[in-house]
């Protein structure tokens, strides 16, 4: 078709926008799929695949000179914006550097790549999109032997640093938080890193300014910590979690002796400094600590502890009370540093476990009754064939979950009409291996019991790390590289599967409505030139 019939299209379709209503939200911009960490979407907006079997593409791909010596971090999980993908890797061998990588996800070919500070520990943090600023936020380890970890905004486009806040401590497997309903005044957050807490500030939250000067608004540069409020507390892997009130914070403990208990704790974002911003302190008791990030849906903040000592059952799952921080109930599970899935049916996914020390790695399905909650399944156990010890031992089960993997679950989705959960297998590590990363990925039929004949709908080999589903699309990480799976069309905006007429009207009513998502240049702005584009990937269609 050509662009001027479009383009006259377009001038009527914005008084039309109200008779439609088929658009849809394909983003995943950080880990969990939006500040909630909820790892929740809808089939009609982002359903991920039907069929995992088939990789659309493999970045990098052999005919491509990618040559540096990496290991990709099959313990974080990329994100998605518009037609771009993002991943990490660390360092392979001495002299190597980190990097930020840009793909194109419609081909699978580099757009960008970048060095960053080294992690530390291992770390497997993921980076965070923020549209409104068109920029990626990552936070990352030392500079050299400074011991300050760094949070560092690049251009989407081009990967250029634009701006680089420097904590006190360095930074391990938190992921950062952006607002983006805060008007002229958004915020990131991120954690650093205290192993032992030995009395002192113990770890601390970081409130850093991301959006543009303004003196009577906002009196900030990007990359200007407004404020440090101390944990009081050990912290690793703490990634914030927000739900347009609160900032939530979930700690590790003190591991002593004697050992004490991690907490959860909320802060208020719009505080103006540190004095106040700390809402409420729930400390849970026992010995075991959070040391990953927390979910929050309906009013209701979850959490899961990893205990480094006794079986799978000796950490926990706890729900609290968003308003009061006050504890509703808590349930034996699994150790784990994965972020709860609150379904809408009362149920409660999490990835959990690792292949040694008295753990085994399992997906585990809770019911949540109101004032208590009970395991419903557990994927090692009802797959479980004994060899006629009476021991759950590895090789005697289907592997499915981790400790460090964050899973994601379509409500609805259009192949079953029902619940689906994407989630990866962790593998069983090499002698002296610790970190071993995910080697398949699995979308599994949540309204099956596990292990039942069918309930595992479709399996991808060779990637499983905590998946960004985005539309009909999904992108994960294995050892090999990022995985692409679904073929993606930049045109079809509402998702439907052809690009026609009804996309030139769901991207007009993105753009009235005033959402960064109509900024398809990632220039940082919504311009005529953002409409022209748009209305190009409609004309040019869908392979």
């Amino acid at each position: 078709m050509e662009r001027h019939r479009f383009l006259i299209i377009a001038g009527a379709a914005s008084a039309a926008v109200g008779l439609c209503n088929r658009g849809a939200s394909a983003l995943h911009p950080t880990l969990g799929g939006d500040g909630t960490r909820s790892s929740i979407s809808l089939g009609s907006q982002n359903p991920g695949p039907s069929d995992l079997s088939i990789a659309e593409w493999v970045f990098p791909a052999s005919d491509l000179a990618v040559t540096e010596d990496i290991r990709w971090v099959g313990d974080s999980g990329p994100v998605v914006v518009d037609r771009l993908v993002f991943a990490v890797s660390r360092p392979n061998n001495q002299g190597s550097v980190a990097k930020l990588w840009a793909i194109d996800r419609a081909e699978g070919t580099l757009v960008w790549s970048k060095d960053v500070p080294s992690q530390i520990n291992d770390s497997w943090s993921t980076p965070t999109i923020d549209r409104g600023n068109a920029t990626l936020i990552y936070g990352t380890g030392s500079q050299g032997f400074d011991q300050s970890g760094r949070v560092q905004a690049r251009s989407l486009l081009s990967g250029d640093l634009l701006w680089e806040a420097e904590l006190e401590k360095d930074i391990v497997n938190a992921t950062p938080l952006v607002t983006t309903d805060r008007g002229s005044a958004d915020r990131a957050f991120i954690t650093d890193f205290e192993g032992f807490y030995a009395g002192g500030q113990g770890g601390v939250l970081y409130c850093i300014n991301v959006d543009p000067f303004d003196a009577a608004t906002n009196p900030y540069e990007p990359g200007d910590i407004v404020w440090r409020a101390p944990l009081f507390d050990g912290a690793s892997g703490a990634t914030p979690a927000y739900d347009g009130e609160r900032v939530y914070v979930a700690t590790a403990g003190d591991f002593g002796p004697p050992a004490v208990g991690g907490q959860v704790i909320a802060f208020d974002p719009a505080a103006i400094d540190a004095t106040g911003a700390e809402l409420w302190r729930t400390p849970i008791g026992g010995n075991d600590g959070f040391f990953g990030g927390v979910s929050v849906a309906g009013g209701y903040v979850y959490g899961a502890t990893y205990d480094f000592f006794g079986t799978t059952t000796s950490a926990r799952l706890l729900k609290l009370n968003a308003e009061t921080g006050s504890i509703v109930w808590e349930t034996a599970s699994n150790r784990t540093d994965s972020i709860p899935v609150a379904l809408d049916d009362g149920r409660i996914a999490l990835s959990t476990g690792i292949p040694g020390f008295g753990s085994l790695p399992a997906l585990q399905l809770f019911d949540d009754l109101g004032t208590s909650a009970s395991l419903l399944d557990d994927t090692s156990v009802a797959t479980w064939q004994d060899d006629g010890d009476g021991l759950i031992e590895l090789g005697e089960f289907e592997i499915i979950g981790g400790w460090t993997h964050q899973p994601h679950v379509v409500l609805d989705h259009p192949f079953t009409q029902g619940p689906v959960v994407f989630v990866g297998s962790i593998a069983v590590p090499a002698a002296g291996q610790f970190f071993s990363g995910y080697t398949r990925l699995s979308m599994v039929d949540l309204a099956a019991p596990f292990g039942s004949p069918g309930s595992v709908l479709s399996v991808y080999e060779g990637a499983g790390s905590s998946p960004a589903v985005s539309g009909p699309n999904l992108y994960t990480i294995g050892e090999t590289g990022v995985v692409g799976i679904g073929a993606y069309c930049p045109g079809d905006v509402d998702l439907s599967g052809q690009t026609d007429f009804f996309d030139v009207i769901t991207y007009l009513k993105i753009k009235d409505a005033g959402s960064p998502e109509a900024d398809v240049t990632l220039d940082g702005t919504v311009s005529s030139e953002d409409v022209v584009e748009a209305i190009q990937r409609v004309e040019d269609g869908c392979e």
